[in-house]
């Protein structure tokens, strides 16, 4: 049961926003407004909660009591894809920075500077000229010397290591597969029905880029049964070989630092591949894709985190920090997708967002 405490919303000195919470079975999750209306907790819970602070409480057992509650509330609401991001990626990307800061001597510099607040360009200025003079402490962008290689005692990029060790390249390709399974479909953020719609008869409507073992394409067909074999799977030949998707669906193995072999596709689908490699390497991918598309008709649709300029999502800023350590690349903000995308010959005609999921999906074409 969750404790009873009460809390005010001040501001300006003024109470703006009261409730209580009751230990009362029969509140079927309401809570009782300070002036008696009766509302349902979602319409005021999130602008409440962006306003507790510890003056809102009468007493420092009141307030502990309501941080009881809000951990319970947190173990209640995740779903187990959430709590195993916040297990195993949000918490040790919090520790690494923190270990970060620390040895680059940032709450030094942050307390030096007056203690106020500080946006993250503003923070790394603090000691960005001696950090680069001194320490030579750059973003790893060459994926095949960064932290991975540095921790493993390894030659080339992540992916070169996992082929050359199998075991724990099925250990990789079962963390990925659940990944996949377990985030939100696409076709919750994007008009999917239109590329079926639109596209040529009996030509390639989806060719899905390095996806894995086809969790995005099956709910595609799921959804599209009756173009199945225009569907089309690649990823690398060991990885292809464990599709989930049943016939007719095309499974191709291919490297997508070749030329892109289906020609005149509706709509060229990548979840989770462009951030898996820096500006440079990024392009490259890019660059065999293009003379495969249509001018006018063909789609890029890019699955990806597109991190807001301030506030992302911990799952966001946790990805990103664990693309850096394993290959040396990053998660991008929506004026860094247009100025890559633009530098490898594409347009961005929209960024389709959910506010039920942290990716996105950015649709694109031949600019």
């Amino acid at each position: 049961m969750i404790p009873a405490f009460r809390v005010k919303v001040i501001k300006d000195g003024t109470v703006v926003f009261a409730f209580s919470v009751q230990n009362d079975s029969n509140s079927n999750g309401r809570m009782t407004v300070a002036n008696g209306v009766h509302s349902s907790a979602f319409e005021h819970l999130t602008p409440t909660l962006e306003q507790i602070n510890p003056s809102s409480f009468e007493n420092d057992g009141e307030r502990s009591k309501a941080l009881q509650a809000a951990y319970a509330l947190v173990s209640r609401l995740e779903t187990p894809w959430e709590t195993v991001c916040r297990l195993a990626m949000t918490q040790p990307a919090l520790g690494a920075s923190l270990k970060i800061a620390k040895d680059l001597q940032l709450f030094e510099k942050w307390h030096g500077s007056g203690q106020v607040a500080l946006d993250y360009k503003e923070l790394a200025d603090l000691k960005m000229p001696e950090y680069l003079a001194k320490t030579n402490y750059t973003n790893p962008f060459d994926p095949d010397d960064g932290v991975f290689q540095y921790t493993k005692g390894c030659k080339g990029n992540l992916f070169d290591y996992l082929k050359s060790h199998p075991k724990e390249g099925e250990s990789f390709n079962q963390v990925m597969g659940g990944v996949m399974a377990n985030q939100a479909s696409w076709l919750d953020i994007y008009p999917h029905q239109k590329l079926v719609e639109t596209a040529v008869k009996d030509t390639p409507v989806v060719v899905d880029v390095g996806g894995n073992v086809g969790h995005d394409l099956e709910r595609f067909r799921l959804a599209h049964p009756e173009i199945a074999s225009r569907l089309v799977l690649q990823d690398r030949p060991d990885v292809v070989a464990l599709s989930k998707c049943p016939d007719p669906v095309q499974k191709m193995a291919y490297d997508f630092f070749t030329a892109q072999p289906v020609q005149g596709a509706r709509a060229y689908y990548m979840h989770g591949v462009l951030h898996d490699w820096s500006d440079e390497p990024a392009r490259r991918i890019l660059a065999m894709l293009k003379p495969a598309m249509t001018p006018g008709y063909s789609k890029l649709l890019v699955h990806d985190h597109v991190l807001p300029e301030s506030q992302p999502h911990p799952q966001g800023t946790a990805y990103d920090l664990t693309m850096m350590v394993m290959v040396a690349a990053l998660e991008r903000t929506e004026p860094m997708w247009r100025d890559l995308l633009a530098s490898a010959g594409f347009r961005i005609v929209k960024i389709w967002t959910s506010p039920l999921m942290t990716q996105s999906v950015i649709e694109a074409e031949l600019a």
